[in-house]
Order: C-alpha cells, then structure tokens, then sequence
C-alpha cells in the first residue's frame, strides 16, 4: 500500500480507489507525484502533481539535499502518468542541469549532452568531473 498506493480492495485485488489512497495512505504523491487515480493506479496528471513531490538528489559533494522534482530534477510535465522533462528547457532550469550538467531531455530524464553541459556545471568547475560519459559528468 505504501509503495504505491493500491490500498483499496476492489474485487480481489489492490487498487488505488480514490486520491486519499494516492496521498494520504502511500508515499508516491510525495515522492513521485502520482497523486491521481486512474484506472486503479496512482498517476500524475498535473504540473502541480510533479511540483509538490519532494526527492533527494546527491550534490557532488556527497550531501544529500531535498528538491522538488520539477525545480530539482527537471520533471516538470506529466507525460504518461509519470512526472517528466516537458522538453529541454524543464531540464535547462534545473538543479541537474546546474550542479550536474544534464540540460538535456532524453527518454524521460535529463542527461548532459555535450561537453559543454558538463564543463559549465558545477561539479566539473568546483570537482573535476568534466567528462561526458554515458549522459553524467564524471571524472
């Protein structure tokens, strides 16, 4: 029930009946924005659903700080269900593209795309992860 909200007994299975299943009984509206039901899962269907869920991305220093996942993460539309990059300016506007270099939508996530992305973030100016590998700023 917690972990995705299908709290409710219809017929004889779990499902997610109504919203207080999705927010108030389980953690995926705060977590991933799945905060509507649809066809008995917790879905996002707003940009509000991906701005209130809260995640922790790991700074390159190794702390963790809390985000919200439109702010840090880039996913700001509500494609499919699911809380993702509209385009690339959602991941243009965030923390990853920032802190991480990953400006660019790609398959639901942002990635660094070019070298460029990596060497103006912060992790490759303040901690030497300037290469582009596989979409991530590393060392």
């Amino acid at each position: 029930c917690t972990s995705k909200g299908k709290c409710s007994v219809v017929g004889d299975r779990c499902r997610a009946a109504s919203v207080v299943d999705c927010e108030q009984k389980s953690d995926v509206c705060r977590t991933a924005g799945l905060c509507r039901v649809r066809r008995g899962e917790c879905t996002a269907t707003s940009v509000s659903d991906c701005r209130k869920a809260i995640a922790k991305v790991q700074m390159p220093n190794r702390q963790n700080i809390d985000v919200n996942l439109c702010d840090g993460l880039g996913q700001c539309a509500a494609k499919n269900g699911v809380c993702a990059p509209g385009g690339d300016q959602d991941c243009r506007r965030s923390l990853m593209c920032r802190v991480w270099g990953r400006c660019k939508q790609y398959k639901g996530t942002c990635v660094a795309d070019k070298l460029d992305d990596c060497r103006n973030s912060k992790a490759c100016t303040e901690f030497g992860m300037c290469a582009n590998i596989d979409g991530k700023c590393q060392k």
